[in-house]
């Protein structure tokens, strides 16, 4: 490092600046440090800066699937935000199993991560324990999760409902739901995901609810598919579907092609996420498109901004608007609940 801050023309605290993201450098003298860096191959020994500030500069971040298209565009979110701050992401698959994320959170906090990202199963009670108690702090994204003490971020909760509506106002009366498996854990009783806002769509029409149109599948394709069988066996099938997912949905294209039907004419299909192939189905699919790459960044933020209020040489304030006060921790910011928006937008299936 003296050989670089010589090089550079500056302090060894500049470069070292420089290198951990620690304190803002001017334009001109970082392009220094760099070019200098450059020209000696300097190579920073991060082991021994993390024993230095007994930092890991590691984030974990746990996902459903990473098979799942949705999920790459918010680890991508994470990883952009946490690479400007220089920290490097560890990313672990949970399959949706709430003892494989009790697992995964206690097994980075092993290795020492500074902090995690968890997209959550749902409330698990283990799960939820294993939240409140880790020495490190944790952000929920998308989640499924509603607790006041945790770091949320997610999406406005009334996509459902608009993805319905739409339907409804095509003229549907018989709309079917592909859900998720039930949230389940929670103070009420479970129901599967999406049914919230499925359900008051209908009421606001004046549709009786019909449960044989509630059809629960494991966010694939092939689960999409099988619903989407199961409910044209129906004697009174759907003319309209709304699945959880944009994979279920495409699922339910394929299947409603097998039976020989037309989409839309005969069977209306609106999916959720806006993945890259809702775009480029046969036909276009309607969709509710999810911000998932700023939902990953807007995650990393609050993380980054936790660390930033742990480290010894900050300030006691947040530097996220609108996070003050405590969250039952002494010096602690009280909670970020951060909801992002989302939008329909309307192709070719209905």
């Amino acid at each position: 490092m003296k050989e670089v801050s010589r090089a550079a023309g500056v302090s060894i605290s500049t470069v070292s600046h420089v290198l951990n993201g620690t304190r803002h450098v001017s334009p001109e003298l970082r392009q220094r440090v760099q070019v200098a860096i450059t020209q000696l191959d300097y190579r920073h020994n991060g082991l021994a800066r993390s024993l230095r500030t007994r930092q890991s500069y590691a984030i974990g971040l746990i996902i459903p699937d990473v098979a799942n298209p949705y999920y790459p565009q918010i680890a991508r979110g994470v990883q952009d935000a946490a690479a400007a701050a220089g920290y490097w992401v560890f990313l672990c698959n949970s399959d949706r199993h709430p003892q494989a994320e009790v697992r995964l959170l206690e097994n980075l906090e092993g290795r020492r991560v500074d902090g995690i990202i968890l997209d959550p199963s749902g409330p698990d009670p283990a799960l939820l324990a294993a939240l409140r108690r880790s020495a490190a702090p944790v952000v929920l994204v998308g989640s499924r999760i509603d607790e006041p003490d945790l770091d949320v971020v997610t999406v406005a909760p009334n996509g459902g409902y608009e993805a319905v509506r739409h339907l409804i106002a095509r003229g549907h009366r018989r709309v079917a739901l592909i859900a998720g498996p039930p949230v389940s854990g929670g103070a009420l009783p479970a129901l599967p995901a999406k049914a919230g806002g499925y359900r008051q769509a209908l009421d606001e029409a004046g549709i009786p609810p019909d449960l044989t149109l509630i059809a629960e599948a494991d966010y694939t394709r092939e689960g999409g598919a099988a619903a989407m069988q199961r409910l044209l066996a129906l004697p009174n099938p759907p003319t309209a579907v709304f699945a959880g997912n944009d994979l279920m949905a495409i699922g339910a294209l394929a299947a409603a092609r097998r039976a020989g039907l037309r989409v839309p004419e005969d069977l209306a299909v609106v999916g959720y996420d806006d993945i890259p192939e809702a775009a480029v189905t046969t036909p276009a699919l309607t969709t509710v498109a999810v911000p998932k790459y700023e939902m990953g960044r807007a995650a990393a933020d609050v993380l980054l901004d936790r660390l930033r209020s742990r480290s010894p040489h900050a300030s006691t304030a947040s530097t996220l608007d609108g996070d003050s006060g405590t969250s039952g921790r002494p010096g602690t910011p009280s909670p970020h609940h951060i909801v992002l928006p989302h939008r329909l937008i309307i192709r070719e299936s209905t």
